[in-house]
């Protein structure tokens, strides 16, 4: 079976620049095996394919070379530039089905303290809960438990949920961080007092 796959880069400011993304048009037919095997054989960190929905205008889906993504920001601007670019929509805005029910996907970076990045960070993500809340940003005011995904790119996904305490004048009272801790064995450390 042959597929074309149309490779470009996203967020590029000159032709050699952003972030390369593949991206597969009317994927409909295809398994999630073939479209892995498809997004290993590119080799791009992700390739995006598109699919029918019945919730949305378009169902897209995500594979980086060796499993599959809820969600990936530079694929999906490839997508739409193809599609413009092809005709097959024209400017506006249109909704997309995804894995994601993540409100955000986050990055923590702290070179100050010796952390290049970090794959889960509890209370960064409380916070940008409340600025989303603050700015207006949560389409849904009546819901205040978020979910925010972080590691991706580190290969260590995860998921941190915050919950928003909030009062009847609209105020953050209290900020809840919470989520699941898996055990990953016991380590030995040996050290020696210094007097």
């Amino acid at each position: 079976m042959e597929i074309y796959v149309y490779t470009l880069h996203a967020f590029a400011k000159e032709k050699h620049g952003g972030n390369p993304a593949g991206v597969v048009l009317h994927a409909d037919f295809m398994t999630e095996k073939e479209m892995q095997k498809v997004a290993h054989m590119i080799g791009f960190s992700e390739t995006a394919f598109i699919q029918k929905s019945s919730q949305a205008d378009y169902a897209l889906r995500f594979f980086t070379p060796n499993s599959e993504v809820d969600l990936c920001g530079h694929a999906t601007i490839a997508t739409f530039h193809l599609m413009l670019s092809q005709n097959a929509i024209r400017c506006g805005t249109y909704t997309l089905e995804t894995k994601n029910n993540a409100i955000a996907r986050c990055r923590n970076f702290a070179p100050l303290v010796d952390i290049p990045e970090e794959s889960a960070t509890g209370t960064a993500t409380g916070a940008l809960g409340c600025y989303l809340y603050k700015y207006g940003k949560l389409t849904d005011k009546s819901g205040h438990d978020l979910i925010f995904e972080q590691g991706y790119t580190m290969q260590q996904p995860s998921e941190i949920k915050v919950r928003l305490c909030v009062d009847a004048n609209e105020q953050i009272r209290k900020v809840e961080v919470g989520g699941i801790a898996v055990s990953t064995g016991m380590r030995k450390v040996c050290y020696t007092h210094a007097y």
